[in-house]
């Protein structure tokens, strides 16, 4: 019997950040050392990473409209939400073709600080 679908996923989204899926539930695993492993993916310095595998997901619903829009003319896509007066917590939706430009794009300088710390 081959593996779920959702661990599937979440091994797939640890190869592209080269971190590991977490073998127990992600907030209820703990390491040799005995200290907490957070997020379905670990081995990702600096990161917690959680991963989902749902049917339907609102910002991906919404984002299809921009995807037809891209594709029309020959491009890829970002879609970008959040909510008004929260300026720090940001969805975005990539095409998985694009990820790597909107990457590039974000970590150029005077866009976002890939060094610095969340401040919540």
């Amino acid at each position: 019997m081959g593996d779920k679908s959702w661990k599937q996923w979440e091994r797939e989204v640890a190869s592209w950040f080269g971190g590991y899926r977490n073998p127990l539930s992600g907030r209820n695993n703990r390491d040799d050392k005995g200290r907490e492993r957070i997020g379905d993916i670990i081995g990702v310095d600096g990161l917690v990473i959680e991963c989902k595998l749902l049917k339907a997901v609102a910002p991906i619903r919404r984002a299809k409209e921009t995807a037809k829009l891209a594709k029309r003319y020959g491009r890829g896509f970002v879609h970008v939400e959040r909510e008004k007066g929260n300026k720090k917590l940001v969805c975005f939706v990539v095409d998985i073709n694009t990820a790597r430009k909107f990457a590039e794009l974000l970590s150029k300088e005077g866009r976002i600080d890939s060094n610095e710390e969340s401040k919540s």
